[in-house]
């Protein structure tokens, strides 16, 4: 059986987040639109990643991704 229903939006828990590869997939995540949980060792480096992807997303015209750290 199947259903209709809409799935709720999918958040990814992102260990590293602030690494140099961290980085990189929580660009690419946000760019597509999908929650993050940012996880990493740097709570100023995380506030500084989190502000960088919202800001990104608001100069696309995107609505802002939903973070967590």
């Amino acid at each position: 059986m199947t259903s209709n229903s809409a799935q709720p939006p999918a958040t990814i828990a992102l260990v590293g987040a602030t690494g140099t590869v961290g980085r990189l997939v929580a660009a690419h995540l946000s760019a597509a639109g999908v929650g993050c949980r940012l996880i990493g060792r740097d709570r100023t480096a995380l506030m500084a990643l989190a502000a960088q992807l919202r800001a990104d997303a608001a100069a696309a015209g995107r609505a802002a991704p939903t973070l967590a750290l």
